[in-house]
Order: C-alpha cells, then structure tokens, then sequence
C-alpha cells in the first residue's frame, strides 16, 4: 500500500482508518510521507497521525505546537507525548481536551490526574471520577468535591477504595450516602454502624442489598420504623432469631405480614399463634407450611374464623382435617372438600355420612376431577 491509497482511506472514513491500523500500525516510514505530502492540507490526516502510537516524535511536536484543537484532542491520550505537553493540555483553554484527558487510563494512573481533580469544570471532575483507573489518591479529592454530582459519580466504579466509601457513606448529600449503602463492597463494619443510626432512609437501602450479615439484621430488628421491617420480610432465608422479633412487635401488619410467610420456623410459629389477634391467627392458620400439631391447638379454641381458616389451609395436616370433620360446622366440611390432600377413607366417610348437602359437593369435586 502506497502514502496516496493511505490517503484516500483516511478522508473517506477517518473512524475506520484508526480502527483499521490500530492493531497492525502504519510503517513510521510512511507516517513520515504521510505527513510531509498530506499533513499541511488534511485536518484527518494531522488527527490520524495524532492517534497513531508509532508517530515520530518530530511529527507530534509540530502536531501540538500547531495548536489545533481536534488534534489536541488526539494527542491529549497518546502514549509517547512527552510530560511537559501533558501539563499544558491540562490547562488547555477547550474543554473537549481537557475533558478527554480526564477520560484517559493512562493520565489516571499520573501525578497529573490530581490536576484534572481540582479543575475548574465540574464536567471534567465527573469525568475523572468515573475514570477506573484512577488511583484512591484522587479519590479522595474527588469525594470532597463541593459538586454532588462529581461525588455522586465515583460510586459508578467497581473499585473503589473503603476508606472512601466511608467518607461517602457521611456525605451531607442524601442521595449519595444512599448510593454509597448500596455499594457491594462495603464493609460490615460500616454496614452495621448505618444500619444503627435510626435514619429511615438508610436502613430501607440497606435492606435492598442482596447480602446482609446477621449481625446487621440484628440491629435493623430493633430499629423505631415499622417501613424497616416490612422491607426485612421481603426477604427470604431471615434468620429464626429476626423472625422471633418481629413476631413480638406490637405492629399488626408486621405480624399479618410475618404470618404469610412460606419459612416461617416452628418456634416462630408458635408465639403467633397465641397473637391477640384474629387477623393474625388465622393468616397462620392458612399458611402451608403450618405444623399440622399447632393448627389442632389453634382450633381447639373453636373460633369460627380460625376454623374456617385451618379449612382453607391447602396443606396436609391429617390431625387437623380430623378435628375439622368431628367439630367444624358445614361451612368447614364443605371448605374441607375442596382439599386435594383428602383420604380415601375421608371421602367414604363423607359418602357413609348421608349428609346430602355434603355429598353434592363431593360429587361436584370428583366431577371438578
């Protein structure tokens, strides 16, 4: 390929010349007659030869000096332009080039990011603080940035180091100390201090995160706001211990909630089942993973709504089916029917019973099938 066909590639799609040579390179040889046959009357040749990596660096010099910003823009990330250019394009009046640096993994990892971190745009300091590469000396500039927005952007990152965070997570800005609770990283010990701090709004964020330690669990279970604890019990496999707590709470729509639940242990199960509420009792009641002993307890009181609760249960609990069938009322038994866990020897009593209203509906059922 002769410098004329480089050319006619370059001006007719300058994107894809960079994406073409970006592996291979171009020759230095013919960067050189590049340069000298086309670089005065071609703005895409100057960039292209701005972001080749193997440029002379002659050709960068007079590239720079020249002054032009889109080939600024160019230079502000190529790996062989000396120091000295560097500290001046940090300074640079144009903000595209300035911004392009803060974007840059290579000037993240340099002294002179820290430059970048307290320029004057807050366009720059955001684009910085989204920099991965930047190092936690930076950081720590950047989290005290008078700008929400540019502190807000460092939690975007996936590395970002704990003693930052920690500042973060005190941050006079709500919305970022929310963000900074819901970072994955973030250390137990910070974890449980936020979870204790009787702030509505950062314990509800850490209950969205998707691992919680027990120890943190423990202090959201004392916490003063019953919003807390609902959003507890979203969540599944909770400690038996939690559980127990906010059986206790004096809040009935916690324990409405906690009733509900499909894991419920069988010590949990126990304290609700003694609830002062109907309400409560008979959510349990109708709760499938209930003890089939604890619902013949429950219905031993002979309340009307529990029983007819228990009947609704679709679980099986033979001891409880048998209480229902020797004391329930017909409303109970023709519930009952409706149970796919029936016996055969059930069924047959409900046949040998000559209860006629109780018949049609077992007919009915086997129709149903």
């Amino acid at each position: 390929m002769d410098v004329t066909t480089l050319y006619e590639i370059i001006t007719a799609d300058l994107e894809e010349a960079v994406r073409r040579f970006q592996k291979s390179g171009v020759e230095i040889q013919m960067l050189r007659d590049l340069s000298s046959q086309y670089g005065e009357t071609s703005l895409a040749v100057r960039v292209f030869l701005a972001r080749q990596p193997n440029t002379p660096g002659r050709i960068l010099e007079r590239l720079f000096q020249a002054g032009e910003p889109e080939v600024l823009i160019a230079l502000s990330t190529h790996p062989k332009l000396p120091h000295n250019y560097l500290q001046q394009l940090l300074r640079h009046e144009n903000l595209l080039v300035r911004l392009n640096l803060a974007g840059s993994k290579m000037m993240a990892t340099t002294s002179l990011a820290q430059v970048l971190a307290r320029d004057q745009s807050w366009q720059v300091r955001q684009a910085l603080a989204a920099n991965p590469a930047i190092t936690p000396s930076v950081q720590a500039i950047l989290s005290d940035d008078p700008l929400s927005l540019v502190r807000a952007q460092l939690l975007s990152r996936t590395r970002l180091d704990e003693e930052i965070l920690g500042v973060l997570c005190d941050d006079e800005d709500l919305l970022v100390r929310l963000g900074a609770m819901l970072q994955p990283r973030i250390s137990p010990f910070l974890l449980q201090k936020y979870a204790d701090c009787q702030s509505e709004l950062l314990q509800l964020a850490i209950c969205q995160r998707k691992l919680i330690p027990e120890t943190v669990l423990a202090k959201l279970c004392q916490t003063d706001y019953p919003t807390v604890l609902a959003a507890l019990l979203q969540r599944p496999n909770l400690p038996e211990q939690v559980l127990a707590k906010i059986a206790r709470r004096e809040e009935e729509p916690l324990r409405l909630q906690l009733a509900g639940r499909a894991d419920l242990p069988l010590q949990v199960q126990r304290v609700l089942s003694t609830d002062s509420s109907v309400a409560v009792r008979s959510t349990l009641c109708r709760n499938a993973c209930l003890d089939d002993g604890l619902g013949v307890f429950m219905a031993a009181g002979r309340n009307p709504e529990i029983l007819l609760s228990l009947a609704e249960n679709s679980a099986d609990l033979p001891q409880v089916r048998q209480f229902l069938w020797e004391e329930g009322n017909q409303d109970v038994k023709k519930i009952l029917l409706a149970n796919t866990h029936l016996s055969e020897q059930e069924i047959q009593a409900v046949r040998a019973s000559g209860d006629a209203s109780l018949i049609y509906h077992l007919q009915y059922r086997e129709k149903s099938g």
